[in-house]
């Protein structure tokens, strides 16, 4: 996910982590959304994948628990599906059916 924000004077400010830069994974586990970066971050000891220009560097920080590491994330992306399923409860339920989402 893509960094679109940090905070001056935090931890992602100190280690360089700049706006721009992607956070690729947080503990080893891939970092798919905003919720995946609040859940991660609020544990004491971190390992951070950050890609710059196509290179990654991996951070090892201990902090203190539910401290913030200073960043945010690119809004979430909804996709949409291409193949019109009839079932389907996001896009095209039948004529009388409970409304789509």
């Amino acid at each position: 996910m893509k960094i679109v924000r940090v905070e001056p004077g935090s931890i992602a400010e100190e280690l360089g982590i700049r706006h721009g830069d992607r956070l690729l994974e947080i503990n080893s586990r891939r970092v798919q959304d905003s919720l995946d970066l609040k859940f991660s971050e609020s544990d004491s000891g971190l390992t951070l994948k950050v890609a710059r220009d196509g290179d990654a560097v991996v951070y090892d920080i201990q902090k203190d628990e539910n401290e913030s590491l200073g960043i945010a994330l690119e809004e979430m992306r909804i996709l949409s599906c291409g193949n019109d399923c009839i079932f389907c409860f996001v896009d095209q339920n039948p004529a009388g059916m409970r409304n789509q989402l």
